[in-house]
């Protein structure tokens, strides 16, 4: 019996085999390991409220930058799962206008693709299986601090859904952003002003001091142009309608505006022009030591009172400048740094850190393409407290130092300074020479034009007291003035009276003048009251500290 089975088990496996064989035909099917998506953005315009204006405008459009701004993709099943295929995946724009992540976009079938813009990290830890999930973690995060273009652009969510029946293999996901918000913009007359007459006359408005509040809640709106200024605000609700309140100051006048009773949708915006003409106003105006300069290129005249303090980063403390500096176009002034480069919002007069200092460089190099000064006579000294060519000395150090092959990082802490403070305080672009080191004469200047309140030849920095300004002549005074005149502005500056147990509490600012003394630069050297010159050599570091100047 056992045999008998053994043998029918076998004839079955033949017979098997023999009928998959004549039945059955061996088919191949292609494969494609390709099977990535192409990402293309386009971003609608924010549409005008009233329908009858309803037109494209150039401002009302969103660019994108290369290599900076990027999008967040989602691919999501349609079915009742919701399976999140691709979660948070980041895309940047890059120069050819293509976007690309660290890892392909896949084409999933019934997915339906979601992308939104700006990218957020936070976000990968939220359950995110709709465009609707997205605003309305954009919404309970929207913020009312605008005022800088970054906060504005971050708040301002855009997104779009391609439904999965519109979605490919190898196609291309053709994103439409719209904007999920709505916005709000101001305009408001400004104070233009022109030096002069003249063709070449200098042109400048003084910034605005604004209030802005949406629905009882106070807003920091931003400003996208002299006098222009906007906020993203959430929808309106359907039971609701938008009120508006605001201020602006005419110098210590508040002048208010109010709208109310409408109502804004997503991806609309509402334009209000304020009317206001203001009174003693002439627009024929020089500019004066004591302005205000501003990150934009506003400049805030000195005799108005209220100076708006956000976006101011110095002090016009010259209104002429020097042979060379006007030879590269810098004609109209200086401008003093509100704060030193090693100090920030939280610093202050008690927290300052005097014994904290920079050096120039290595001490044995003599920086070329300077000119050096002594100050053993009063010709000597009237020469070094009238050198001006801050800026042009600074660049020679520079190219000193990239002649040297070394990172200016790496030889210079003065120079390292001045970098980090150009990315902390940005200047306009095009309208300044950006920080740099100031002169001695520069630095004179400061002292004579910003702290002196007299006319009183003996009581200036000047020739005659060149390497000993003693307080009884004044110094005290002026370094009180200073401190004063740039508080007003929002700066700091140190000043202390003289101890009474004899201990000094020294401050130096180092200059980009050299000295005569080979391979020394100057500096300033205020001591409780006294201003003393020194010639050091460039490895000096106790009390160095670095003051920047623009020229404009």
């Amino acid at each position: 019996m056992k045999s008998i089975f053994k043998l029918s088990a076998m004839l079955l496996a033949a017979t098997f085999m023999v009928s998959c064989s004549q039945d059955e035909e061996s088919e191949v099917i292609s494969s494609e390991q390709d099977n990535t998506l192409t990402v293309a953005v386009t971003a609608n315009d924010f549409q005008s409220d009233a329908p009858e204006t309803r037109i494209t405008e150039d401002n009302y459009v969103t660019t994108f930058t290369a290599d900076k701004d990027k999008i967040g993709i989602y691919a999501i099943s349609v079915d009742e799962d919701r399976k999140v295929h691709i979660q948070n995946v980041p895309l940047t724009m890059k120069a050819d206008g293509n976007w690309q992540g660290s890892k392909p976009v896949y084409y999933y079938k019934n997915a339906d693709y979601i992308a939104y813009y700006p990218y957020t990290e936070e976000l990968d830890a939220v359950s995110v299986t709709s465009e609707k999930d997205i605003v309305t973690y954009f919404a309970a995060k929207l913020t009312n601090e605008q005022s800088t273009k970054d906060a504005y652009v971050n708040a301002d969510l855009m997104s779009a859904k391609i439904e999965s029946v519109n979605v490919s293999p190898k196609g291309t996901l053709n994103f439409a952003f719209t904007h999920q918000f709505s916005m709000i913009e101001v305009t408001i007359p400004i104070r233009s002003y022109k030096t002069g007459d003249k063709v070449d006359a200098y042109e400048y408005s003084a910034p605005l001091k604004i209030e802005l509040s949406v629905n009882g809640i106070e807003y920091m709106p931003y400003a996208i142009a002299k006098g222009t200024y906007r906020c993203i605000v959430t929808p309106t609700a359907a039971e609701k309608v938008i009120g508006l309140e605001g201020v602006f100051y005419d110098g210590e006048t508040p002048v208010v505006f109010a709208k109310s009773g409408f109502t804004l949708a997503s991806n609309n915006y509402k334009k209000l022009n304020v009317i206001y003409t203001y009174e003693n106003y002439n627009p024929i105006r020089s500019l004066e030591v004591g302005d205000y300069y501003y990150a934009d290129g506003s400049i805030y005249p000195k005799e108005l009172s209220n100076p708006p303090l956000s976006g101011c980063i110095g002090l016009i403390f010259s209104t002429s400048t020097s042979n060379a500096d006007r030879a590269v176009g810098w004609k109209n002034g200086y401008v003093m740094a509100l704060n030193d480069t090693d100090e920030d919002a939280t610093t202050t007069i008690d927290t300052k850190d005097l014994n904290k200092g920079y050096t120039w460089g290595v001490n044995t190099d003599v920086f070329t393409g300077l000119t050096s000064f002594t100050a053993s006579n009063n010709a000597e000294c009237e020469a070094l407290l009238t050198h001006m060519d801050g800026l042009s000395d600074t660049q020679a150090i520079l190219s000193f130092i990239t002649e040297k092959g070394t990172a200016v990082s790496e030889y210079s802490q003065v120079l390292q300074q001045i970098e980090q403070y150009t990315v902390a305080v940005p200047t306009p672009e095009g309208l300044t020479s950006g920080w740099y080191v100031p002169s001695m004469g520069q630095l004179a200047a400061i002292i004579n034009n910003l702290g002196v309140t007299t006319d009183d030849p003996a009581k200036s920095f000047n020739k005659n007291n060149c390497t000993f300004f003693d307080q009884n002549n004044g110094a005290l005074e002026a370094m009180s003035h200073l401190s004063k005149v740039l508080k007003t502005a929002g700066g700091l500056f140190y000043h202390k009276p003289l101890p009474t147990d004899g201990n000094w509490y020294g401050y130096r600012w180092w200059t980009s003048t050299a000295s005569g003394k080979v391979s020394n630069m100057w500096a300033i050297d205020m001591n409780n009251g006294k201003y003393l010159l020194y010639d050091c050599d460039k490895s000096t570091t106790w009390a160095m500290h670095i003051r920047p100047v623009l020229a404009f």
